[in-house]
């Protein structure tokens, strides 16, 4: 026997009016529900305030069903998401404010990090960075050169490289913060940060090198001051690779080698 308001599905319940339906409720009954929608639509019906606190009460701290999981996620196969517009951003970001991110406090070993890590396995960085398509094949100075692991000048081991990768990604972190908090000062014509090999691409530059940072151990709040960078061409920071001219020393960098020797 069928539901007796018309949605097809298999009748489980029956009324003290003799009426067989799918649920325990008449007005869960899909049939039901689709039909007070297109209703409502049609009437333009909203909610009230009062009764979207209402809801978002009820709703609050309620966990969806591993079923209901899979038919939104089924739902949802093949559709494109909207861009979103400035707007929505800007009422994103602002609702964002003061709350702590989900995973603060959390180790790499929680299976929530873990699950969240492998999501952004293949994923690559977009930003404001311009990579010159052409720059490739034999107009690249590292063309059919082997640099990986023993093959590179840098490689001191892998202990010591991964301490000097994670080093770098601290003081690169560091330097955009302080890059978007003094751009005005560092970048006043705007000018366009690149890859090297784009014509009038330029390069935020540390005038004390990284590297050299690691090797005096010198703290990545420090090498990301903002006395320590400048924009230069993507051509002199090739050039210039981790030279160190003294006599151009930010005050930072002289400050703390000072205090430390």
């Amino acid at each position: 026997m069928l539901c007796h308001y018309g949605c097809g599905n298999p009748a489980k319940f029956q009324f003290k009016n003799k009426k067989w339906c799918c649920s325990d409720k008449f007005d869960r009954c899909p049939a039901i529900i689709k039909k007070r929608t297109e209703t409502r639509k049609a009437r333009g019906w909203k909610h009230s305030e009062e009764a979207k606190e209402k809801i978002g009460e009820k709703s609050r701290g309620r966990k969806l069903s591993e079923d209901w999981k899979r038919k939104i996620g089924e739902s949802q196969k093949g559709k494109v998401l909207k861009p979103r517009t400035d707007s929505h951003k800007k009422n994103l970001s602002e609702s964002l404010k003061g709350k702590i991110s989900w995973n603060k406090g959390l180790t790499a070993d929680d299976p929530r990090v873990a699950a969240y890590v492998s999501k952004q396995t293949g994923q690559k960085r977009k930003g404001n960075y311009v990579s010159n398509n052409k720059w490739k094949g034999s107009g690249n100075p590292w063309f059919g050169k082997n640099r990986s692991k023993e093959n590179s000048p840098r490689y001191k081991g892998q202990d010591y490289n991964r301490q000097l990768t994670d080093y770098r990604n601290k003081v690169s972190w560091l330097t955009e913060q302080t890059y978007e908090k003094f751009k005005h000062f560092i970048n006043p014509d705007n000018k366009l940060r690149t890859r090297a090999g784009v014509d009038n691409g330029f390069h935020l530059d540390h005038i004390y090198p990284v590297s050299k940072g690691f090797e005096q151990n010198i703290p990545p709040e420090v090498l990301a001051n903002v006395d320590n960078l400048q924009l230069i061409s993507w051509r002199e920071n090739v050039i210039k690779g981790n030279q160190v001219t003294e006599d151009i020393l930010p005050e930072s960098i002289k400050k703390y080698l000072i205090n430390k020797n």
